[in-house]
């Protein structure tokens, strides 16, 4: 008799479980409907992308780069020429979306792959410095190697990272030698937890230790590279910044204050960084949107507000637009001197993507511009989609699109948008 109750309650289990499954499937096919008749299939698009990237990283194996190229580019040229055949020109550029993120992240993958020491081993290096970062008791440098120890030169990473605690700190762009001991890349912690030899592969980090005694001065014939230097100039104005800014307000202060400002969180003591966890508000250290919008806004209401005390100027002159393009100006100057992060990067697109619709006398704040946002992000970076921060980051934005438009035509009409009419009925 149990026996028989449990199965009646297992079978109604399943039938509930496969009627919520069936109407939030039609839901899901409705609201794909409803954004393709209106002209909003760019944004699934993105979603379509994206599972392709995902799907990449999930491959029990490498899949050709001379395969999954091919296969985007003849897809995509498929669709064009199908576009007008309705449902299989969708199905067609669904499968193309799939496949070129597929294919994005693998051409990624093969472009930054680098070698990595095999073994623990102390080293002679010699290189130039691409990055310094302070620390609580020291130094971390990130260095662009031209020897190591007797590797050859193929198997020699094309950057590692040290740390040290000896005076004199080096500069970004300088040449340098000193002996370390290194190690390969370690890989997760805990099963399912963070991937720090992946993070370093993308990186092209191939070592990672710490220096024995001092860092001293070298001689390198070949000059380094243009965008080595490029990035050496950056990090050393960023270095400036910091250093200053910490110089006039000590302690944890003015570590704090840097690390709003440049994105160098290195200096904050074990201490405060443990206070802002307990506190809830650790996440304000990592310079995202919240950053750029106080930045750019503060800049943009400045600029309007100022001519707007002309009635000239106002009747006369796009104010607005010039607001823009002051706001645009400035955010892609922080952008520079954070350290642009992937959430700064999703900051900075959103962003430049609002104030140029401004410019163009477009609507700024729409979904689009959050695919577009995570298009860019995706294709520089495929990685970055697993990755807490760029999933939590558009996560929020797009439910705050989704409320900001609920908002707006209650505004606009009067007519309260109910949570079914944004997503669907279904309770997915």
């Amino acid at each position: 008799m149990s026996r028989e109750l449990s199965g009646i309650a297992r079978g109604g289990l399943y039938r509930r479980c496969m009627a919520r499954f069936q109407r939030a499937r039609l839901s899901l096919m409705a609201g794909f409907a409803h954004d393709l008749e209106f002209g909003r299939g760019f944004a699934w698009l993105v979603v379509c992308f994206a599972g392709g990237i995902w799907a990449y990283f999930e491959l029990p194996r490498e899949p050709q780069l001379w395969a999954t190229m091919p296969l985007a580019i003849g897809l995509a040229l498929l669709a064009f020429r199908q576009r007008n055949r309705g449902k299989v020109a969708a199905a067609i550029l669904i499968a193309a979306s799939f496949v070129a993120g597929l294919s994005v992240a693998n051409f990624r993958t093969w472009s930054v792959a680098t070698p990595r020491l095999t073994a623990e081993r102390t080293h002679a290096v010699t290189g130039w410095v691409e990055e310094v970062e302070p620390r609580t008791n020291g130094y971390r440098l990130t260095i662009r190697p031209v020897r190591i120890g007797r590797l050859d030169e193929a198997a020699m990473p094309f950057r590692i990272r040290v740390t040290g605690r000896a005076d004199p700190q080096p500069i970004p762009g300088e040449a340098v030698t000193f002996r370390a001991r290194l190690s390969p890349p370690q890989g997760q912690v805990l099963p399912g937890g963070y991937a720090f030899d992946r993070a370093a592969y993308f990186d092209r980090i191939g070592a990672y230790g710490f220096i024995y005694g001092y860092v001293e001065p070298a001689k390198i014939a070949q000059p380094p590279p243009f965008f080595l230097q490029l990035q050496s100039a950056i990090s050393g104005f960023r270095g400036r910044i910091g250093q200053r800014i910490r110089e006039t307000l000590p302690g944890d202060v003015g570590a704090i204050a840097a690390a709003l400002i440049v994105g160098d969180r290195g200096a904050v003591s074990e201490d405060a960084q443990e206070n802002l966890r307990i506190a809830g508000l650790a996440h304000v250290l990592a310079i995202s949107g919240i950053h750029m919008a106080l930045v750019a806004g503060a800049i943009f209401f400045a600029v309007r507000a100022g001519p707007a005390l002309s009635p000239g100027l106002v009747l006369n002159h796009p104010i607005r637009s010039w607001a823009a393009v002051a706001a645009l100006v400035a955010a892609s100057a922080y952008l520079v001197i954070s350290g642009a992060s992937i959430a700064t990067q999703r900051a900075y697109i959103m962003a430049a993507a609002i104030f140029l619709a401004m410019i163009f006398a477009r609507p700024a704040v729409t979904m689009r511009t959050v695919a577009v946002a995570a298009t860019v992000v995706l294709v520089m970076t495929p990685e970055a989609l697993l990755q807490p921060g760029f999933q939590m980051s558009f996560a929020a934005v797009i439910a705050l699109m989704a409320a900001y438009r609920a908002w707006f035509e209650w505004r606009k009409t009067g007519h309260r948008i109910e949570a079914a009419e944004l997503v669907g009925p279904g309770w997915w």
